[in-house]
């Protein structure tokens, strides 16, 4: 994901890395305003963050979330409407 610390979502997953906390996510395959687009619904850790340094692109982020044990049971959605 892009490097910007004034995104919203960004912002979110950084702080889930620093401060080890969970983060309900929807992995869709598509935008959630559509309906017919599906995914995973779940609590969420990011188990990785590192910033590249390229010389000539923008800067990227490798972030690595993956399911985590929580109250809420990982569910596949749907948007209906």
């Amino acid at each position: 994901m892009a490097y910007d610390p004034a995104d919203t979502g960004f912002a979110k997953i950084l702080g889930g890395w620093l401060n080890r906390t969970l983060l309900p996510m929807a992995i869709l395959d598509g935008d959630e305003t559509v309906v017919g687009t599906m995914g995973l619904w779940a609590d969420f850790k990011v188990i990785s963050f590192s910033k590249g340094e390229p010389l000539e692109e923008g800067q990227m982020v490798s972030v690595t979330i993956k399911p985590a044990y929580s109250d809420v049971a990982p569910e596949w959605v749907k948007v209906t409407s």
